[in-house]
């Protein structure tokens, strides 16, 4: 298949509208936050805009309506992201690709703090994601996850349970990794004890 003149001039003004070739793009975070900004004040044209343009260079789809909390991230770029318009994603979550946060005529999930979302995982419908909890690559999740959980499989089951004590396993999921004295604030503010 061969693009047509008028698909290779529509690229090519693309790319110089926004500055490609010399510049980075705004990061898919930026303009998710930007795109729920410009809705928040009633600017609908330009969230919609920019939701597009999400779509154009990350293939996610990470609609302005979605609740995003503070601090939360898109690892690896972003790429293929789908997260549902009504979902509500904590402080802190990190959000790998191709990740898909999906509603149900059921409803849609509502994510904890400082949760991560590895590869491929799945979590549909009206379900909660307890706080630290960690959904493992292409895990398909449609049942609430206990606070401190980690799930994995299809359809995916509890593996372990995070405590204080095995938390060293599973620093590397989580923004205080490798620092010792953001580890012990992180487990100190979770479980109210020092470790």
């Amino acid at each position: 298949m061969s693009l047509d003149v008028t698909t290779i001039i529509r690229i090519d003004n693309y790319l110089e509208i926004f500055d490609l070739i010399n510049n980075e793009p705004p990061s898919a975070l930026e303009i998710y936050q930007e795109s729920h900004k410009q809705l928040t004040i009633g600017n609908n044209e330009l969230a919609q805009k920019l939701y597009k343009l999400n779509y154009i260079l990350y293939n996610s789809s990470i609609p302005p309506k979605t609740k995003i909390g503070k601090n939360t991230i898109f690892s690896y770029g972003a790429i293929g992201i789908i997260l549902h318009e009504g979902a509500v994603i904590g402080d802190r979550c990190t959000i790998g690709p191709h990740v898909v946060i999906g509603g149900t005529s059921k409803g849609v999930p509502v994510i904890g703090d400082d949760c991560f979302f590895s590869v491929g995982c799945k979590v549909l419908g009206n379900i909660n994601i307890g706080k630290c909890s960690i959904i493992g690559a292409n895990a398909l999740v449609i049942k609430d996850v206990p606070p401190y959980s980690v799930v994995a499989g299809s359809p995916a089951v509890v593996i372990n349970t995070i405590t204080p004590k095995n938390f060293h396993r599973y620093q590397g999921h989580y923004w205080c990794k490798n620092k010792p004295e953001s580890i012990k604030g992180f487990i100190r503010y979770h479980w109210g004890v020092d470790y």
